[in-house]
């Protein structure tokens, strides 16, 4: 891992830079379905080394705009 000319990190592996820095996954969808799969993670959560958080709260979409699809 290195900085760039742009004082930008500059890495070709994901996981060299999240064991670095903070990273955020953000999953939105119905929340039965977000439930449903994190009962499924939630045993690898449970058996990771490292540090996490793991967080469900409501949102509230104000845009979206889709590829070829509406939202």
């Amino acid at each position: 891992m290195g900085y760039g000319a742009s004082s930008r990190s500059t890495s070709i592996k994901f996981w060299e830079l999240a064991s670095k820095y903070p990273v955020v996954i953000q999953l939105i969808d119905e929340r039965a379905k977000v439930e449903r799969f994190l009962y499924h993670i939630k045993p690898w959560f449970e058996e990771a080394q490292k540090g996490h958080m793991v967080t469900i709260s409501p949102t509230e979409i104000v845009l979206c705009k889709g590829g070829n699809e509406n939202c």
